[in-house]
Order: C-alpha cells, then sequence, then structure tokens
C-alpha cells in the first residue's frame, strides 16, 4: 500500500490547482448543486430501498390526523408502510404532498465508527414545503459497510478516494454520473449506498419541520414485524430519536428510571468534555429518548431543570458526580458547561443553540430559522449555515486528507477511484 504525499495532493493531475475549501464542501462535502440533485428523484431513491414504486408516491406518504384542537397536523411518514408478502414497502394513508425535492446529498465518512466496521453515513436530505412557515426535511441516510472489513481502517480508502476525487472533478455533468454510480450501482470495490438490505440493517429516515418557531423531530427504521401465525416482514416504524433524553430527565426525580439516566450520563460526560467542538459527543442509550418532538423546545432544555434541582439533595448528588467524572477526566469543565454541551446533542439544540459551551469552545450557529441546509430560493453558495460553511465542514475536510494521507494509495491512483 503507497502513502499519499501530502505536498503532492496540493496539484493533482496536469498542474490541476488544489480546490479552495468552499468549492471542497460544494463538491465532495454537502451537494446543492440542483443539476446533480436531479439525478437522485424521491421515487426512485425509495424503490431502491425497497419501497414498491407506486403512481400515488407523492400522495400516500403523510397521512393528516387532527390534534387536540382539531387542527389538521401532517405526521410525516406515519402509516407509511403496509408489508407485503414478498417485503416490499406499499404507502398506505391519504394526504396531499407537493413540492418534495432533494435539496443536498450531504458526505459524512467523519462518523466512520473507530473501528472501521462501516465507512460512514450518506445523506439525501428532501424538503417540501408546508402550510405553515415551516418546511418539511426528509433525511434518508445510510451506513455504507467497509468494503474491505479484513483490511480494517484502511478497507475505507476506496471510498475515500471516491469523495476525494470528486472534489477535483470540474464537470458537474461527471460529478453527476459518478454519485448517480455510489448511491444506485456502486463504484469500484465499493457496494451501492442505497442498499436495500444494508438500509434495512443500518440505514433510518429523520424528518424535521423548522422555521415557524415549534421545531417538530421523528425518526424512522426498518423493523421486522413478526405476526404469530405468519412470515416476518420488514416495516418502516417510527423510533426513539438519538440522543433525545426529556429534560425531565436532568431535574431532581428520585425514581428508578432517573437514577438509571444518571448513571447512563455520567458515562457520557469524559467524551463530552472532549476539547474540540467538532469532536465532542454523547451517545445515550435510546431507552431514555423520545419518540416525537411536537415542538415543546423547553423539553430539550438542560439547563433549567438542572439548576433547580440543586435544590435537592438528588440534584446536589448528580452535580457532584459529574464534577468527579470531570476530574477524573483531567478536564477544569464545570458540570453545567456538560449540560450545556448534551444540549447541543439532541436535535433541537443542534439547530437552535449557539454560544459558549465551556473550555473557550463556541458551539456555532444554524440560520435563524434553525435549518442548516437552505433551499433553492438562495444563491448556491449561500446554502450552507454558519455552522457548516466555517466549523463542520472545513473539519470534515481535514478529516477525510488525514485519512488518505496515511492509508491512500497514491495520488494518481486516488484521481482513478471512482471512474
Amino acid at each position: 500500500m503507497f502513502v499519499l504525499c501530502l505536498g503532492t495532493l496540493l496539484l493533482l493531475g496536469g498542474g490541476r490547482q488544489y480546490p479552495s475549501e468552499r468549492e471542497f464542501a460544494a463538491r465532495s462535502f454537502v451537494i446543492t448543486a440542483p443539476e446533480i440533485l436531479e439525478a437522485l428523484p424521491f421515487e426512485r431513491v425509495i424503490a431502491a430501498l425497497g419501497a414498491t414504486p407506486a403512481e400515488a408516491w407523492l400522495e400516500t406518504l403523510a397521512p393528516v390526523r387532527n390534534d387536540r384542537q382539531k387542527r389538521p397536523v401532517v405526521m410525516p411518514l406515519a402509516g407509511f408502510i403496509a408489508a407485503t408478502q414478498d417485503g416490499h414497502w406499499v404507502p398506505t394513508g391519504a394526504s396531499e404532498w407537493t413540492h418534495l425535492r432533494l435539496i443536498a446529498i450531504v458526505n459524512r465518512f467523519d462518523l466512520a465508527p473507530p473501528d472501521y466496521a462501516n465507512c460512514g453515513e450518506y445523506r439525501l436530505i428532501f424538503s417540501r414545503a408546508t402550510e405553515s412557515p415551516a418546511r418539511l426535511h426528509i433525511a434518508i441516510e445510510t451506513v455504507l459497510p467497509n468494503p474491505n472489513p479484513d483490511a480494517g481502517k484502511a478497507g475505507c480508502v476506496a471510498v475515500a478516494a471516491f469523495w476525494w476525487e470528486l472534489a477535483f472533478t470540474d464537470s458537474d455533468v461527471i460529478r453527476r454520473d459518478r454519485l448517480e454510480r455510489f448511491f444506485f450501482e456502486g463504484v469500484p470495490a465499493v457496494p451501492p449506498a442505497l442498499d436495500r438490505e444494508g438500509f434495512a440493517r443500518h440505514g433510518r429516515i429523520r424528518t424535521s419541520e423548522i422555521g415557524d418557531g415549534r421545531p417538530r423531530f421523528r425518526q424512522y427504521e426498518v423493523k421486522r414485524d413478526c405476526a404469530p401465525a405468519g412470515p416476518c416482514v420488514p416495516k418502516l416504524m417510527s423510533v426513539p430519536l438519538d440522543n433525545m433524553p426529556h429534560a425531565a430527565f436532568f431535574g431532581s426525580g428520585t425514581g428508578n428510571e432517573h437514577g438509571a439516566f444518571r448513571r447512563e450520563f455520567l458515562r457520557q460526560v469524559a467524551s463530552l468534555a472532549v476539547a474540540d467542538v467538532n469532536r465532542y459527543s454523547m451517545n445515550v442509550d435510546r431507552a431514555y429518548s423520545v419518540r416525537d418532538i411536537e415542538s415543546s423546545a423547553a423539553a430539550f432544555n438542560y439547563r433549567l431543570p438542572f439548576r433547580r434541582s440543586l435544590h435537592s439533595d438528588a440534584g446536589r448528588e448528580f452535580r457532584e458526580r459529574i464534577a468527579e467524572e470531570l476530574r477524573k477526566a483531567g478536564s477544569a469543565l464545570t458540570p453545567e458547561d456538560i449540560i450545556d454541551r448534551a444540549e447541543t446533542q439532541n436535535c433541537a439544540g443542534c439547530h437552535g443553540k449557539a454560544g459558549p459551551v465551556g473550555g473557550g469552545l463556541v458551539f456555532p450557529k444554524a440560520f435563524d430559522t434553525g435549518e442548516h441546509i437552505a433551499d433553492e430560493s438562495l444563491r448556491e453558495e449561500a446554502r450552507l449555515s454558519p455552522a457548516l460553511q466555517d466549523v463542520f465542514v472545513p473539519y470534515r475536510i481535514q478529516l477525510l486528507r488525514d485519512y488518505l494521507k496515511e492509508y491512500g494509495r497514491g495520488p494518481e491512483r486516488v484521481l482513478r477511484a471512482g471512474r
């Protein structure tokens, strides 16, 4: 295996200029060019993942129910699936579904786990207008298995090389063709990202309605529904959102569930204390997560109930145990800093919380609407939030660069990857 020399990567192939950071972002990390996105229409994507194509797709995905005030409420993807004997997805329910379009392809190679059992996540963000000022976004998120698992971390070279070369490809037409193959057919040594079986094992669909001050989030995964007297068939089902524990768990409750959550949260302190806004994280067990977020932003403001809990013995003990974990980690952060960082890891905080989070770090800002990716009403170069454009994407670019520097196969072979 050859190792990439970073110096030789600064000019690639016949003296081509190294792309700017913004070009890298637009070509290989958050792709918003309409002429490229049109190659991945929603019906085609859903069909590739196992859903039976039908003319009624865009009319049957979001049933409507009435809330307590008798107002019609769209419930994205609820009642979406009725299983058939061959295991395909069949849309159910009835609702008007218009103006659905792909607004971004997102490269999350950076989400590959430490053992590189997979080579990251690849996301397709669809959007539609709603009757309220909010926009509905549907994120189809696929996990790409390591095509050469015996090689460990080095097994993801072909995937990394594909995205690296994409940034050096000037032609929108060529980038479109390569992305189409990446998702639907696979590229050399790499299976297709839109793989039915892979999506059933590791994929998910997340929806968000943001922009009217009442954020709503939901998450869905394929689960096998086994009837007592029938075969097991796959269904797309609502599941708890990742890292979305209710704020009440940070309060002064004394029940068994509160105690179990505190023990779970203490295991997150060291990772939340990492001194990098791109790398600090938490991974709270879904047992403590909520399933549907219906506008209650206060339910994910962790600092207020945490502060109030300090009037109780249970709350003071919880704070001291967080402080103890920080001392073990050699961190000068306060427990309050950790609570603030935890809030940035839930959906509401990621889209709506910005500001200092301790240790001199500042969690970056989304758009004022709470979105991180805007629609085509803005110029293409302005569609990424300040958080993405200035903080998160530059980190992801550097991570890919460092990976290929360590595990690459020579720049000329990197340039050929994905063709």
